[in-house]
């Protein structure tokens, strides 16, 4: 999105090889994955602004 901007999601210990073998971690990365579509389709749509340090917004996400 940005340089400046890093978006943090929830985790967990890695005990298996990939996160795909966890079920909970697959979770966590799906959750991230479907919040960077809903970003990408607000920019897209104009409901959403991104500048070089700030996400700008009035939209609510669900997860």
């Amino acid at each position: 999105m940005s340089n400046s901007i890093l978006i943090l999601g929830n985790g967990g210990v890695k005990k298996t090889r990939t996160y795909d073998e966890d079920d909970e971690l697959r979770g966590f990365v799906v959750n991230l994955q479907n919040f960077d579509k809903l970003i990408r389709q607000g920019v897209k749509d104009g409901t959403i602004t991104i500048t070089e340090n700030e996400i700008d917004t009035s939209k609510t996400f669900d997860l």
